[in-house]
This record gives C-alpha cells, structure tokens and sequence, in this order.
C-alpha cells in the first residue's frame, strides 16, 4: 500500500490499526464532515438561550450550511459573500453523529477536533463534555455514554474568536476590517478536520514519543496509556520494519502504579552495508523511499538514515496487551506511526544533519490557499506544494506564523523535505499572552515532536508581541523561559527564540534582511555586517551574550520577497493592490535579482542557509514564486538552477 493512501486519516502519523475482533479487522474511526450548520451569536445569547439543548436552534433561517472543515471566512465553507464578509466574535456549529450498528460492543468513544480557531466549548445531547482554547492544536471530547445503537447524538460547538483581541496568537490573521500588507483574512472556528473514533475497551494508548539515536542505532519509546487498572498483565510492544523487512520487537510489561512505559529497540542491523534481502524489499517496484544505491549519508553503522536525499522511514507499530491468563483480548489496542533515524547538531558554526554539514535552502511557506483559506483544498494539496518547493531547488520550508496541519508534516516526512515548526504569534504583550501562549506552544511541540522533517523551532518571530523587548526585563525572561520550556520537551532539536533580530538566547542565530543584492552581497560577507542592526533593531541584545559565538550557526531566515507583475488586484483581499518587498517587471529582471540575491549569501560564505520569501502568493502579497493557486510564474528549471548552487557547506 503506497503511503498517500494513509492520507484519508486526518492523523497518518498516529493512527489507529483495525483490531483483530471476530477473525477480521475492525475499522475504529469515521470522518464527521457531513451535514453540519452554523449560526451567528453576535450578541453572544446562545447559552443563555440554550442554543446546545436542540437543532431547532439551528433550522431553518436561524442557522446555515457549512462545508467543514473551512473558516466562515472562506468561499469553500458554502456561505455567501456576505456571510462571509460579516462573521462575529461568537459562532455556533451544530451537526449528528451515530455509532455504526454493526459494531462491536463499545469500550469508549471520541470526537476529536483537528484545530478550532481559537476557543470552543462542546456539548453532546445537551451536556457540556468539553472546552479547549488555542487555535492551531488538537483537542476530543469523551463521547462515550452518549452512544448507543440506533442513536444520532446531536453535537453542538461553541466558537469565541475575537479578532481584535491582539493577546490572542494568530499569526497573519488581520485584525483590522480589511487584508493589507502581509497581514491576511482571518480563520474562524474549524478549520481542521473532526472525527469519531472509538475502541472495544478503555484500556489504550494515549501518546508516544519516539527518540531516535543514530549514534547508538537504537529508538526509544517512551508511551502513556489510559485506564489500566482493570487489566491483569498490561505490556508495551514496539515492532519496526524498514519496507517489508523486519527490523526487530520488543515487549516490556507495564509497572502496576504507573501509566507509562519506556522501550529502547536496537534498529541497527549488522555489516557494513546493508543486508541484500533488505535492499531487495526497499527496491521492489513502485517504492518511493530509497536510491539507487545505498550510500555513506543513507546508511551508516546498520542504520538506514533520513535526509531530504533519501527519506528512509522505519514503521513502528505499538501494541498494548494483556498478557494475563483469562485476559478477554491479548491486543487491546494498535498505533500504527514511524520514525526517521536522523540526528541534528550545531557545533563549531556549523548546522549539521546525520552528523554532516548541511546547508539549509528554505523557503517561507505561509500555508494559504485563494477558496479555503488556512484549509487544504484536498488531501494532496500538501503533496503538491512540497512536490513544487522541491522543484524550485528548496530542500526544506519555514512554516510561517501557522501550525500547519499534521498531513503536510507527514508529507513532508515521507518526500524529504525540512521544517521549521513555527508557532502563530500575538502582538500585544500580557500575562493572559502568557498563559495562552504557553499552553498551545506545548500542545504544539506534543502533537509534532515526532516527525523526523522537523529541524528548528521557532516560538516568536521579529519580536512580534514583545514591543518592548530591549528595555524590558520582563519580556525578555518569558522569551528565555520559553526558549528553556521548548528545550526540556525536546532536547534533540535547536530553538531559535525570535526569528529575525532581538535575540536573548538561540541556539541558531537567525537574521532577516530584505536588502537588494549589491548591499546584501556587503553584509554576507561579514560577520560584523551580519550582526548590525536589522530594521532599526539589534540582533543581539544585552544580557544574551552579545558576542557573537562560533557554536552559533548563522541563518538568513528570511530575504528576498521579490514580487513578479505588481499592480494587481485580488478580490479576496477586499481589492486591495498587490504588495512585495521589492518589484520586478519582468521574468529576466526577477531571475537576474534571484541571483543576485542567492550568490550574495553563498559568496560570503559565512551564513549556513537561508530562507526564500516566499513560496505562494496570498491575497494582495504577491511575492511568491507561484501564484495563490499554485502555478509557476517562471520556469522552475530556472530558479533552481539558482537556487541550488552548491555552497561551502554542501558536503
């Protein structure tokens, strides 16, 4: 089965196997994107008036169709212009789900919600079972003693999203009335799928955290399980394979008073080289994960590595078992996920992947689209994008100010492609910025920290919220505070604190500079030009080390932004002008300002990779190298002849 199949779960990277119930495998999960309506709270009366109680709240003219999972703000969500154009602070969504009626005897249930921008609170049958606040990460609600057989549970989801409240994180969601500038229309309430997903027992595996060590050859796996204590002889098993071929197993039996397990597996195989009946599974037709030949930067010490040239991925199944004597079932419950066996380091200025210099050619990826927003079109619409970065020359993207949906990181992970993992920002500094923004940043890391394309992460960029960062002490012991949070859940990655300038403590120093070229070309080439105020701000400020030191890699982050055929309008921005950092009239000036750009970073030979803005249009910023609905402006064998110059730092 080919991996784009695994598209059609809205969680390919951890989902749920079929259980082996009644000699067959029983699917545990059903997509809820059908029949839902909305309806506007303007005056925020819907719980008082009780609005969750009945769909007679929402039928007739007093609710609307939507097409879920897209924003209210999008032509894609059904609604009409005007609709659209006049979405309030508070909106409902009600809609059914039932339980299969050739099921199996229910253990639990759940209804689990991709990303609601920004608050929700959610009722089944008119009992309040849920609430979340955060706008780009997941969240479920325990569905489990409202379903029965023959039964449609009504489901009613309160959505608070206040627009012009700047504590709130939003990334490049506007807050004034109409899109200008880099600033973009707003994404209000589902925007990512919802799905039912139940299970014959309580008894499951509620999250894993998989750390490869490519030194070691070994993956460890660290689960947390739920509602064990009825079982007799609760065990962890962890099973890998590279292809079709078996890699290893081990089971461990889970301590009585604990909820989690650890297993570290050997996945290195002996030799030098890898064995022939493994090579034979990896090169049967049809696969997409391996080269030709195995080479030094795929293969080392019995372990198959991953790197945008060769995405190995090892599949991993965890199993949690019963292992008691009278236990009813021995499997009680099955994730199927994976890993990619690869290491990140910075040392001596240097970045490095699998323990090897790596230069960086990224690309700003805003993740937008003209008719569903921050939405995907389609299940392939993420493998298109990172199908056409790759073309361009980019071995990787920065995600920018969004938390992109986990299907785009599962692409990526299964085509080779790096990731910055980017948080959506605030612009008002406060204590409630504080609250909210530590909680989704940590549900964030949870959700993604087990994607091998994940390189960096980045918490803030260009002091956004933090006004008053140099002057302030406060703000500046959040953002070192928030650095140290990012490094104790995941030690295995660099943090850059406040892409751009402004740094307190980073492990990358990243640095943006809209410069044309000939003035680019000044800076690259020295350290000290590198370090000098960026846009009216220090890179560096005191108190975080304001030498400059060499374990440092420098980053351009961001450059570039120059905008093809100005003077266009786009109705979807409200008919605004069209916006670019620098302009280019025609497809030769572009090309020649590219160049120009690009052999000012490498011929300095100092900055370690850099950061293209930007990959796609949106709405009036038109500094992309494809349009809003993803054509090449300019022949794509062109750029990446350009943009794939081999640097210093290329091995």
């Amino acid at each position: 089965m080919s991996w784009t199949e695994n598209l059609d779960h809205f969680r390919p990277d951890f989902f749920r196997k079929g259980l082996p119930l009644n000699d067959d495998f029983t699917v545990l999960w059903a997509p809820l994107d059908k029949g839902w309506r909305i309806r506007y709270d303007g005056e925020n009366k819907g719980v008082q008036e009780r609005w969750y109680k009945s769909e007679q709240h929402f039928a007739g003219g007093r609710g609307k169709d939507i097409i879920i999972p897209n924003a209210p703000q999008t032509q894609a969500s059904g609604l009409t212009p005007q609709e659209r154009a006049s979405v309030p602070n508070v909106v409902w969504y009600a809609g059914h789900f039932a339980y299969p009626p050739d099921a199996f005897t229910l253990g639990c249930a759940f209804i689990k919600f991709g990303a609601v921008d920004y608050e929700a609170t959610v009722w089944l049958d008119g009992q309040q079972v849920g609430h979340h606040r955060g706008g780009h990460t997941p969240f479920e609600v325990d569905a489990t003693s409202f379903v029965k057989k023959n039964h449609k549970v009504f489901i009613a989801v309160q959505v608070k999203d206040k627009v012009t409240d700047l504590t709130q994180p939003r990334g490049k969601q506007y807050w004034k009335p109409q899109s200008e500038s880099i600033f973009y229309t707003p994404t209000t309430g589902l925007w990512q799928p919802v799905w039912f997903e139940w299970l014959p027992t309580k008894s499951r595996i509620i999250n894993a955290v998989l750390t490869p060590d490519i030194d070691r050859g070994t993956l460890t796996v660290d689960a947390e399980f739920a509602d064990l204590e009825q079982l007799q002889s609760p065990a962890l098993q962890v099973s890998c394979r590279l292809g079709s071929f078996p890699i290893g197993r081990t089971q461990r039996l889970i301590p009585s008073s604990s909820d989690r397990s650890t297993i570290t597996l050997s996945l290195a195989l002996p030799g030098s080289s890898p064995p022939d009946e493994l090579i034979e599974s990896l090169n049967k037709p049809g696969s997409t994960i391996l080269p030709t030949q195995i080479t030094g930067d795929a293969w080392n010490d019995g372990v198959a590595l991953w790197s945008p040239e060769h995405p190995f991925l090892y599949d991993v199944q965890l199993e949690l078992l019963d292992l008691g004597e009278n236990a009813r079932h021995a499997q009680l419950d099955s994730i199927m996920t994976y890993t990619g066996m690869r290491k990140i380091s910075f040392e001596d200025g240097q970045f490095k992947l699998n323990n090897r210099p790596y230069f960086q050619r990224l690309v700003l990826d805003q993740g937008y689209w003209p008719q569903s927003g921050m939405t995907p079109p389609d299940d392939k619409a993420f493998i298109r994008d990172i199908t056409k970065m790759k073309e361009l020359g980019f071995n990787g993207c920065r995600k920018h100010q969004k938390v992109e949906d986990p299907r785009f990181l599962f692409c990526a992970d299964h085509l080779g492609f790096l990731v910055w993992g980017e948080m959506a920002n605030a612009y008002e500094f406060s204590t409630s910025y504080m609250e909210r923004f530590t909680q989704e940043w940590t549900e964030v890391i949870k959700r993604d920290i087990n994607h091998p394309c994940i390189v960096a992460w980045v918490p803030v960029n260009e002091s956004w919220a933090y006004t008053a960062l140099p002057t302030s002490a406060r703000q500046r012991d959040f953002l070192r505070a928030i650095y140290y949070l990012t490094k104790s859940l995941d030690p295995t990655r660099p943090c850059v604190d406040n892409d751009g300038w402004e740094h307190v403590i980073s492990d990358l120093l990243t640095i943006h500079d809209y410069a044309p070229g000939e003035e680019l070309r000044i800076t690259a080439a020295s350290k000290e030009k590198l370090l000098d105020r960026k846009a009216g701000k220090e890179v560096l400020l005191e108190g975080s080390g304001k030498e400059y030191t060499a374990g440092q890699p420098i980053i351009l982050s961001e450059f570039g932004g120059v905008a093809i055929d100005l003077g266009r309008t786009h109705g979807a921005a409200g008919g605004t002008e069209s916006w670019g950092y620098h302009t280019a009239r025609s497809d030769i000036e572009f090309l020649s300002r590219l160049k120009s750009l690009v052999d000012a970073v490498i011929d300095g030979g100092i900055v370690q990779g850099f950061c293209y803005t930007q990959l796609a249009d949106v709405e009036q910023e038109a500094n992309g190298l494809l349009t809003a609905d993803r054509q090449f402006k300019i022949d794509p064998v062109k750029i990446k002849e350009i943009i794939g110059r081999r640097s210093r730092f290329d091995p």
